[in-house]
């Protein structure tokens, strides 16, 4: 998805799985976004002149007119995310809510974004070639996923490398990223299938249901069921 900002003068793109603190002073944005392609998007606004400290972890001024910070959305700050979505609360205590994790995803952004641009990466282009090959491999065998030692084998690099240069890439683990994207995959089975949970647990690789929903539960803020019975009333 890209944005043109200053009237066009200016224009920047997000990729999936990143998320960004951005600074506009007096600007219009227009997104762009691809025909047919499903978006995803949570935004939230803050006024600057509460929270001067966020320009200085940007290394802007308030005079400048655009300013961005990127990282990857990790599944801690997926966790929030799906929170603020699903949240079941109303009125004062809703609003505390959203106010209470807004902060808490903010602080995991800054953290991340600090790690990621203090980083020294030592790996090489095709190191990043076979680490990208990896996330494919995962993707194609949610269900059933290689270990460690034999997907490194796979794409031809060391399981040490892979294990510190997926979470150099990609901002998670290798265990994280195929936990995130198999809850994910059953989150759009439960909403577009119209199938039993234990039916999505079973398609993600999950045989422990309970194991299944507690962490959908904790991911999401809702449990499968639940979630399941809320799309089919949409």
């Amino acid at each position: 998805m890209c944005k043109p900002v200053d009237g066009g003068q200016q224009t920047y793109c997000s990729e999936a799985g990143s998320a960004e603190l951005i600074y506009m002073n007096d600007l219009t944005c227009h997104a762009q976004m691809p025909q047919q392609e499903q978006i995803s998007h949570l935004e939230l606004c803050f006024d600057y002149r509460l929270w001067s400290g966020l320009l200085e972890a940007m290394h802007a001024r308030p005079q400048q007119s655009f300013a961005k910070l990127g990282t990857t959305i990790t599944p801690a700050m997926m966790q929030i995310i799906q929170q603020l979505i699903n949240n079941p609360y109303r009125g004062t205590i809703r609003k505390l809510f959203l106010e209470g994790k807004a902060m808490e995803l903010l602080a995991l952004f800054l953290q991340e974004a600090e790690l990621k641009n203090g980083q020294r990466t030592s790996l090489k282009a095709d190191d990043v070639k076979s680490i990208h090959e990896a996330k494919n491999i995962l993707l194609e065998r949610l269900d059933r996923p290689p270990s460690l030692i034999h997907l490194a084998r796979k794409v031809g690099i060391n399981d040490y490398k892979l294990k510190i240069g997926f979470k150099e890439v990609f901002g998670t683990t290798v265990f994280g990223f195929v936990r995130q994207q198999r809850l994910e995959k059953a989150k759009l089975l439960l909403e577009r299938e119209r199938i039993s949970v234990s039916e999505a647990a079973l398609l993600v690789g999950y045989s422990n249901f309970s194991h299944f929903a507690s962490i959908f539960r904790k991911t999401y803020g809702i449990n499968p069921s639940l979630y399941g019975k809320r799309v089919e009333k949409r």
